[in-house]
């Protein structure tokens, strides 16, 4: 660091304490939105709500005497309550809402629900709901919903040029960080009581059911709320369906039915407010972390005319190559009929099949099940099901050298002749006896070999046998073991690619299924998605307009923020219709989008985790930490590298392992990862296991040292203290191999050997055995010894032993959906063991979360306090992204390196390392970009073929150059 140049740092809220900064810094910038929620939850009286509510345009205010109505611009109070309806058939704009204060209530109309005005085209702020005043004079306040962010986007300030100061908090962020489950744990949740056989296995269930809750209004409230509290309320969510399916004049006729449900909504939203607060604040202690969450719902996005012709190009792009691909498929069906139609009993795949002829349509019924319309007699392209279960038979799709063949209830596999005297395992499912043709079968695999066809290795179980053919499954791409459902798919590309999966006829058609299924895919998945966002422009000619997100702030157990869109979208793909869509998101003329990816975030942190525990406390002391800092990938000595010689895979596969055993998974997930990437079975176990020798080390017990009794055994252990290695201390030593509780024993055996006469032989055993059985603590987790990551490994098993289970950053404590189970309690060994792989999931991904509000934290106080004209336009996962005056880009890159510095020193001091070395200090590079996209010279072509500049990256010292060195501006 002393060759680094720093600007002049400003004045910290601790001098020389840069933790205690970051504590008061929260205290300070969250102090008026907590003493708004704290306002809330102390609400006593609840004004009396409305029994008729007024069909006026605009908002009501209800007088807190006789609820008689006034006309108002917009609800005063600190802090409110609020829920949004939208008649889905009108579109996405507002129709009716209803806010609460402490005081009053409060219900909004839209001009098209008073006035029937028609749909605008183009929707404007002026269609939204109002919640401030309008000379633009925004002052903090709070609004609390439930799943508020879907309300915020339709809230007319949240689209101003100017941030607003309002911040929304929503209560289903809330129950999702405290209560809500997984989305592999569904299946337990949904589990009914009465199954003996699951709770018997599973003996944690029914009191971890007790504790947890689906996150939805209704289920929720039946979870806090007890039926016999007084103020219980019944939330009938059928009236809803009318803002689902009805027709706007019908929420006019049924408008009082309605307001009053949205207001009940509204009642039953504070009612689990007040129920979940003090449990959220003992649980989320720190300010941040509900600054936080407050900030990363405020995503403002930038859009222009690129956004209004997206879709029809999309559209027009992906039917022509359906029609295409549809023309062609139709035709080789048809000619493969007229071939077969004499002799489909002899044909490997289609044996099988429905050949019986559809009498309306004179065509057979197989073929009829490939289309998912057919109009009178014309056969259109456009309907073919590209992922019919007709289709791989159609085409004569082989595994290797064996026919493929789909079963119901166990889905595709291949065919493989028993061979004479092949021993079959005794649980062998036997299948109805089918016309097979045998023969065909037999004759087609041959002139594969000769075809040079692989012969793929069989490891895996056979699941049955048909006449004389064993059925394998066909290898899951994701999920090792499980049925797999459809061929022609993105996860079976590389198959295809490989000519492990080989079509024997009408090779490129079918080639060109898996091709175009891949080109379209993508718009198939996220064009819906895409159409119900809510662009809202400054004017009819859609130049410049706004998106802003229904982001919920904590949408997992994890608390990483969610969206259906823009938090799941990739990087723009050559050839993939709608892959470009992030950059749509555009910089108005005058701005730019400045951010940064923070560099390996969750490795750095798992590495200094694994730093805290020993012995030394310096930065880069275990081998991991070391890696992750001074590796470089361009020499070879990066992480990903250094694994993937270790272990003999490619540095890509090690990649995808590091951070898959980061999050807990095993070898047998590393195994089915390698066998995915083409690996055999066996050699794919072999290499698993020695990946995770190379990284998670060797396991050993620690020595139990503290409660073993004083005797002659003492005067052995102290002589040779060298052979165990206490955790926290991790000596790196010649000895530290003696760890393992076998090799102590063994290394007791051969020092005592020598010494003990034969007539004390017998005591010499029962020394060793004394040893065996006293000596060694049996923890519930199990610690690890001479790998790459053993002490991060090591740190996240010990916190597992904490009574609450934290983040080491902001003390966030892991929901009820994950929580281990408390020591002894039933079940509470297998509940860990069942669950460990998501807990330290958990610990890692929450920590970055926290490591994120910090930086969002810093970065808004430095813009604040230096007028450096930045605005929050949206985080996804690992990288930041700003909207900044183009004036004040390059101060606001320097404003995001120093934060990413502080928020690093600060995290380092937690866990007690004083340390921070310039290659974590800054960001690698900071992105100055007109656009939204991963890497600044990604290349990006518009609708209109135009291609959109490149960008600029620029590491710290060129940013500190081009800001001259300060975070202040000398004109200003």
């Amino acid at each position: 660091m002393e060759n680094i140049k720093l600007p002049r740092l400003p004045k910290l809220y601790s001098e020389g304490n840069i933790l205690e900064h970051f504590k008061l810094l929260g205290k300070e910038m969250n102090k008026k939105y907590d003493s708004y929620l704290m306002k809330a939850y102390e609400m006593k009286n609840i004004p009396k709500m409305p029994k008729k509510w007024a069909f006026s345009e605009g908002w009501v205010k209800y007088d807190l005497n006789n609820n008689s109505p006034i006309k108002v611009d917009y609800p005063d109070g600190d802090f409110l309550i609020f829920d949004v309806e939208v008649c889905v058939k009108d579109g996405r704009l507002p129709t009716l809402a209803v806010a609460l204060s402490d005081t009053n209530w409060y219900s909004w109309c839209s001009e098209r629900l008073i006035k029937d005005t028609p749909i605008p085209d183009y929707p404007k702020v002026e269609h939204l709901v109002p919640l401030e005043s309008k000379n633009g004079d925004s002052k903090e306040k709070i609004i609390i919903g439930h799943n508020v962010s879907y309300d915020r986007s339709r809230v007319r300030e949240q689209y101003y040029d100017k941030a607003s100061k309002t911040g929304f908090w929503d209560t289903m962020s809330m129950a999702i960080a405290m209560y809500s489950v997984s989305d592999s744990q569904t299946t337990f949740y949904d589990k009914k009581d009465y199954n003996i056989a699951i709770h018997s296995e599973h003996s944690w269930l029914e009191k971890w059911k007790e504790n947890v809750t689906k996150y939805n209004l209704k289920d929720l409230y039946n979870f806090l709320i007890p039926l016999d509290d007084k103020d219980y309320i019944n939330i009938e969510k059928d009236i809803r369906n009318l803002f689902v399916t009805g027709e706007i004049q019908q929420i006019r006729n049924e408008f009082q039915s309605l307001v009053q449900y949205c207001a009940s909504d509204v009642l039953a939203t504070l009612h689990i407010y007040k129920k979940m607060y003090k449990e959220f604040m003992y649980r989320f202690p720190s300010e941040i972390t509900r600054y936080g969450m407050i900030k990363m719902a405020n995503v403002y996005l930038p859009i222009n005319h690129y956004w209004s012709s997206f879709e029809k190009y999309c559209d027009d792009e992906y039917k022509k190559i359906i029609s295409k691909l549809g023309d062609d498929i139709i035709n080789f069906i048809q000619q493969l009929i007229y071939e077969l139609k004499d002799n489909y009993d002899k044909d490997p795949w289609m044996f099988d099949c429905d050949w019986s002829l559809d009498k309306n349509k004179n065509l057979p019924k197989w073929f009829l099940s490939c289309l998912s319309n057919l109009k009178e007699n014309n056969l259109d392209n456009m309907d073919i099901k590209l992922k019919s279960n007709e289709l791989p038979k159609v085409f004569g799709v082989c595994y290797g050298v064996y026919p493929v063949h789909f079963l119901k209830n166990y889905g595709w596999g291949y065919l493989k002749p028993i061979k004479e005297h092949e021993k079959l395992p005794k649980k062998l499912v036997t299948f109805d006896t089918i016309n097979i043709p045998e023969k065909e079968i037999i004759s087609l695999i041959e002139i594969n070999r000769s075809k040079g066809f692989k012969e793929n290795e069989e490891n895996k179980k056979p699941v049955g046998k048909i006449d004389s053919f064993i059925f394998y499954r066909l290898p899951h791409q994701t999920n090792n073991g499980a049925n797999v459902g459809n061929i022609f798919s993105k996860s079976f590309q590389p198959l295809f690619e490989n000519k492990i999966l080989i079509p024997t006829r009408g090779a490129e058609i079918a080639n060109n299924i898996v091709d175009n299924l891949i080109k379209t895919m993508y718009w198939v998945n996220f064009q819906k998605r895409f159409k119900d966002e809510l662009p809202i422009w400054k004017n009819d000619n859609c130049d410049n307009g706004i998106i802003a997100p229904s982001i919920v702030p904590a949408g997992t157990i994890t608390r990483r923020s969610t969206h259906k869109l823009w938090l799941t979208v990739s990087s723009a793909k050559k050839d993939v219709i709608g892959s470009n869509l992030k950059s749509l998101v555009q910089a108005p003329k005058g701005y730019k989008i400045v951010g940064a990816d923070v560099d390996s975030q969750e490795q750095w942190l798992a590495a200094i985790m694994g730093d805290s525990i020993r012995k030394n406390k310096c930065i880069g002391d275990s081998l991991f930490s070391y890696l992750v800092l001074m590796g470089n990938k361009n020499e070879g000595t990066d992480l990903h590298s250094v694994v993937a010689k270790e272990s003999g895979i490619s540095r890509n596969i090690a990649k995808v392992l590091n951070y898959a055993r980061l999050y807990g998974s095993g070898p047998s997930h590393a195994a089915s990862v390698l066998i995915k990437h083409n690996v055999p079975e066996n050699e794919a176990k072999l290499l698993a296991k020695k990946t995770f020798e190379t990284t998670k080390g060797k396991f050993f017990l620690p020595w139990y040292k503290n409660t073993r009794d004083k005797s002659e055994l003492d005067t052995l252990i102290e002589a040779n203290e060298r052979i165990f290695v206490k955790i926290g201390d991790n000596v790196n030593s010649e000895y530290a191999q003696n760890t393992v509780k076998a090799e102590f024993i063994k290394y007791a055996k051969t020092s005592l050997i020598n010494d003990v006469p034969k007539s004390e032989i017998k005591y010499l055993k029962l020394l060793l055995k004394t040893i065996d059985n006293n000596c060694f603590k049996k923890t519930r987790h199990k610690l690890y010894y001479g790998g790459i990551e053993s002490d991060t490994f090591n740190f996240l098993n010990l916190i597992l032993d904490e009574s609450e289970l934290r983040t080491p950053i902001l003390n966030c404590k892991l929901g009820n959906g994950f929580h281990p189970r408390p020591k002894y309690s039933v079940g509470s060994i297998k509940f860990l063991n069942f669950f460990k792989r998501s807990i330290t999931n958990w610990v890692i991904q929450s920590s970055a979360v926290d490591f994120l509000h910090m930086l969002l934290l810093n970065m808004e106080w430095l813009c604040q306090k230096y007028n450096i004209d930045a605005r929050f336009c949206i985080s996804i996962h690992d990288e930041v992204r700003y909207l900044v005056k183009d004036e004040d880009i390059y101060r606001a890159a320097l404003a995001l390196n120093l934060s990413n510095l502080m928020v690093r020193a600060a995290i380092s001091q937690i866990l007690g390392i004083c340390q921070i070395p310039s290659t974590t200090a800054f960001f690698s590079q900071v992105d100055i970009d007109t656009i939204l996209r991963k890497e600044v010279n990604e290349t990006v072509i518009c609708s209109d073929n135009l291609k959109i500049e490149s960008g600029v990256a620029l590491t710290y010292n060129e940013v500190y150059e081009k800001a001259n060195g300060r975070l202040y501006n000398i004109i200003k």
